[in-house]
């Protein structure tokens, strides 16, 4: 079991953490996105910078993992390995959402991510 929440925190943490960000700042960098969809994230881009991604990401993983660890002392391990899973899954909607509005049609096709 140890291996399996390994390798499914070091996943999410790819996908979500690194992958999102790094298509949203890579697309929007080059020009191949109108701009953020989600409007608080794109409030903050633009008062602060493109920049205030990482640490804004970095503080939802280490929420996510307080919650994971809460549920794994209280409720069970094999329930918290949800968490992680959860989260590479929508890493990989974020990172696929990215990828397709950007690369293939030069757009964000409906800006709410």
């Amino acid at each position: 079991m140890e291996k399996a929440r390994t390798v499914s925190w070091l996943v999410a943490i790819g996908l979500y953490g690194i992958g999102d960000v790094a298509s949203t700042i890579a697309l929007l960098e080059l020009g191949m996105a109108q701009g953020e969809g989600n409007p608080i994230a794109a409030a903050a881009i633009e008062s602060v910078g493109l920049w205030v991604l990482v640490p804004w990401k970095i503080g939802a993983l280490a929420f996510f993992f307080v919650v994971y660890r809460l549920v794994s002392e209280r409720v069970s391990s094999y329930v918290a390995i949800g968490v992680p899973i959860g989260l590479a899954t929508v890493g990989a909607i974020l990172v696929a959402w990215n990828l397709g509005g950007g690369l293939i049609l030069g757009r964000n096709p409906i800006p709410i991510f």
